[in-house]
């Protein structure tokens, strides 16, 4: 399992957990999708308990960036995973938003 959900109301919670490599981008790509994010305003995101290559930090980029593009506001508790953030610097005007608190 690499990622549990919570809802709240309008609020989800996703922890992130594992890892998020490129030779698990299928079962990554399939346990997002499985996330309800019909309705939501928030997405609060844990990642502490994953580890990430690029390959997984681009899945999760273009998670969120769909997110986002929805008008979900995404948000890390604590940083966010040092090769999203390298992603986040490298491409200038990044749609995803999610920034750490």
């Amino acid at each position: 399992m690499y990622c549990t959900s919570r809802r709240h109301a309008d609020h989800v919670e996703l922890a992130l957990h594992g890892q998020w490599c490129a030779a698990q981008l299928a079962a990554l790509a399939a346990e997002l999708a499985a996330v309800p994010l019909t309705g939501t305003r928030q997405l609060q995101l844990s990642a502490a308990g994953a580890q990430f290559d690029l390959s997984g930090a681009w899945l999760l980029h273009d998670y969120l960036a769909t997110a986002v593009a929805a008008g979900i506001a995404a948000r890390f508790d604590g940083p966010m995973p040092a090769a999203l953030d390298l992603i986040q610097r490298t491409l200038p005007g990044s749609a995803s938003g999610a920034g750490p608190d």
